[in-house]
């Protein structure tokens, strides 16, 4: 039986959550609590809190990618190599590369690294959906307009040559949905359990085709949902998304024969201890409501000058809470909608006042030094030693020379105009003193040679092994070769002793992550030969289309987050 729980923010619908699994466990019954990806852990951690941790026996939190895992783990389907984004980024490039000249829109475009990314987003966003390649074309043929069905013919054609291409060598995690319901046709893992549905407000096709198979087959289905009730279908409602998901899902539950109970509501707020935001949360964005009535304390809206004043004063603000009030900074979040704005503010701000942070912000990896390093490294090879791309490879700290012989290098190369591989080969004669009578001295000279040597032989030697097919793999021995990983290693842990926790985890992450685009790039290409130039051009899209992201460096920390995707827990 479908129960839909309504409720307004603050009013304890996770809570109730709770305690409908709790009570399910009570009686004997299997719980499953799903929630959405960045929630898991909170819940977890908040049945241990509550019940114990006894209760986590007959009570599983799952998100819906974790739940694929779960029941493939268990009824087969888990043996695949799974491809992610760097992959699917160069599938599509080779994908576009075959076909580009068959385009008769986007054929100009195919080699652009934005479109490549483009397409790797349509095509996630249509397997979302539950489109595929035969449904594009078919609406090609129903097109009124000629460029639009040519465009659509084209987006088609590179889905369908795309999904080939991925299916003789992955497995995609954006199709585990769609398997997980083909599964749980066969399989009685929801057989009897109560089910809770938590913190969604609402449901991609792919999601909801699993939850119908839910429908069919557990004893409740308990869905809490952030609105007051079904209410109409004019869509101009402050809930009218998340009603048309509460229709979705009665509609639903009727395809499959599952009976829906009456709606509950949760009336009483309990997230807020104060009348002033007790009325800003009933009130705000609804015409017509009248002021409040009585002094609101609890509520500061501050003008600052710009974004760097508007972080000092929270940095401000937070130090007060903790030595005037006895607040913790666990205790505390920030919460941002545009939280891309303050990256490269907030941090320092906080770390001048001492406050300990966990930002949650993915980061690209691009500007990394190792990226900078393989990246520069691959243009000195196929520029054939170009001044600048050299000079980028030694500056980037990980190639295994020191500041003073990076800056001797620099001036030797910039006073005599070092370009081009035959004078990297051949040996440096010329004064590196400048233009003086004398002879200068020999021995610098030397020095400076043997420097040279150290970065044309080995970079010589990778070039000629990167002539065969396993490019990846010659990289990989170069950078294992010359040192970089220890670099990494040994910059990780300066970090880490300094007390610069997030960049010592990003450092940390880095190696592991160009690891793993190395093996994409292999197993995408396959048997193909792929050129110097393409194989850099591969990389680089892949690098330019990569983020990190961070764990909280302590328990006890300022949650920094978008408001999106944060759930300040006990903030």
């Amino acid at each position: 039986m479908l129960h839909l729980v309504f409720g307004r923010s603050g009013s304890g619908k996770s809570q109730f959550s709770l305690e409908v699994a709790k009570k399910a466990a009570d009686s004997g019954q299997s719980a499953v609590i799903i929630v959405p990806e960045q929630f898991t852990f909170e819940t977890e951690r908040e049945i241990v809190r509550r019940f114990g941790a006894k209760a986590c026996l007959n009570i599983e939190v799952l998100s819906f990618s974790r739940l694929t895992h779960r029941v493939m783990s268990e009824y087969g389907g888990l043996a695949c190599r799974y491809i992610d984004d760097c992959g699917r980024n160069v599938l599509m490039r080779l994908a576009l590369n075959q076909i580009g000249d068959m385009l008769e829109v986007y054929s100009r475009q195919a080699k652009s690294p934005a479109f490549v990314k483009t397409m790797v987003e349509a095509v996630a966003e249509y397997k979302v959906c539950g489109i595929d390649e035969d449904m594009i074309a078919d609406a090609a043929k129903k097109a009124e307009g000629a460029l639009l069905r040519h465009k659509l013919s084209d987006i088609a054609l590179i889905m369908r040559t795309y999904s080939a291409m991925l299916e003789s060598k992955f497995s995609d995690p954006l199709d585990d949905l769609t398997r997980l319901a083909q599964k749980l046709d066969d399989c009685p893992f929801f057989e009897d359990k109560t089910v809770v549905l938590d913190g969604f407000k609402g449901f991609t096709p792919q999601e909801r085709a699993v939850i119908g198979k839910i429908f069919r087959n557990a004893k409740d289905v308990y869905v809490t949902l952030c609105a007051e009730g079904l209410g109409t279908r004019d869509g101009a409602g402050l809930f009218s998304p998340v009603e048309k998901t509460a229709r979705q899902l009665v509609a639903l539950a009727n395809k499959y024969g599952c009976a829906v109970a009456s709606p509950e509501k949760l009336d009483e707020i309990y997230r807020f201890n104060c009348e002033s935001l007790k009325y800003l949360e009933a009130s705000v964005f609804r015409p017509g409501a009248a002021a409040f009535e009585g002094p609101a304390p609890e509520i500061h809206i501050v003008s600052a000058g710009n974004f760097y004043e508007e972080a000092k004063y929270i940095a401000c603000e937070i130090t007060r809470l903790i030595r005037t009030k006895g607040c913790r900074y666990g205790e505390i979040a920030v919460i941002s909608r545009g939280l891309e704005q303050y990256d490269g503010i907030i941090d320092p701000v906080f770390e001048k006042y001492g406050i300990p942070m966990f930002y949650d912000l993915r980061r690209g990896i691009a500007s990394h030094p190792l990226m900078a390093l393989v990246q520069s490294l691959l243009s000195v090879m196929s520029s054939g030693f170009r001044q600048e791309d050299v000079l980028r490879y030694l500056k980037t700290g990980l190639a295994g020379f020191t500041v003073e012989e990076v800056a001797a290098l620099e001036n030797y190369v910039l006073m005599w105009d070092i370009k081009g591989e035959d004078k990297w080969r051949q040996e440096w004669r010329y004064n590196p003193s400048g233009f003086e009578a004398d002879t200068g001295d020999s021995g610098e000279l030397e020095r400076l040679n043997m420097l040279r040597n150290r970065i044309y032989e080995p970079i010589a030697a990778l070039k000629e092994k990167m002539a065969g097919s396993n490019k990846a793999r010659a990289l990989y021995e170069f950078l294992c070769e010359t040192g970089v990983r220890e670099e990494v290693n040994k910059a990780c842990r300066t970090l880490m002793e300094n007390g610069e926790a997030r960049l010592a985890d990003e450092y940390g992450q880095i190696w592991e992550k160009l690891v793993s685009m190395l093996d994409q790039i292999t197993l995408a290409a396959g048997d193909q030969t792929v050129e110097l130039s393409e194989f850099a051009s591969m990389l680089s899209l892949v690098i330019e289309n990569t983020d990190l992201g961070s764990i909280p460096p302590t328990l006890d920390a300022v949650t920094v987050g978008d408001a999106e995707r944060i759930r300040t827990g006990g903030a």
